[in-house]
């Protein structure tokens, strides 16, 4: 879905109140994917998306009891510790040569890097995008903005294509829950 940018009233703060993540379809077909079960998971995960002029908006709402959230508070980039967390993966590309990733962990901890073909990670970039978490009744949120700007993608001419992957990281159980759950021969695009 496209807003105006005069439209996107979001204050990337983690609670997820405006109108504009509402009116949105939620994406929320996890499964458990490390181990790889394919299990469905115990709580639910919504994610939903939006994009202006300026960037691509992405919330997540999840279901989780208090007693199993686990938060720590690290420097950025910090992958050694286990806690609960989101992912975002974009293939700004369009066909699998290069793409980005962000992790937003329960307490606002920001995790990114770049993604090259033959899955080469690297947390050597630090984009600068905003994220935002908060504690819910039913769970957690997660709040993000991708600025256009902080990301390389090809000239085009026509409709752009960017690929997406999210996941969420479930710490207490050490397990990992993916989306979306596709055959190679069909990846999910953003257009």
């Amino acid at each position: 879905t496209r807003f105006k940018d005069r439209e996107a009233n979001i204050n990337v703060d983690g609670h997820l109140d405006e109108p504009e993540w509402a009116s949105l379809p939620s994406y929320h077909n996890y499964r458990v994917i490390r181990p790889d079960t394919l299990a469905y998971p115990p709580y639910r995960t919504d994610f939903r998306l939006f994009y202006t002029e300026q960037g691509l908006y992405m919330s997540f709402d999840m279901e989780q009891p208090k007693e199993t959230l686990i938060e720590f508070i690290t420097a950025r980039d910090s992958l050694s510790v286990n806690r609960d967390y989101v992912n975002i993966t974009l293939d700004t590309s369009g066909d699998g040569r290069y793409g980005y990733w962000t992790n937003l962990a329960l307490g606002g901890n920001q995790i990114d890097g770049t993604i090259l073909p033959e899955r080469l990670y690297s947390r050597e970039w630090d984009g600068a995008w905003y994220g935002a978490t908060q504690i819910t009744d039913k769970g957690w949120s997660a709040e993000f903005f991708l600025p256009w700007s902080q990301i390389a993608m090809p000239k085009t001419s026509g409709t752009r294509r960017i690929g997406i992957y999210t996941s969420r990281r479930l710490a207490i159980s050490n397990e990992t829950w993916g989306w979306p759950m596709l055959p190679r021969s069909q990846p999910r695009f953003l257009s």
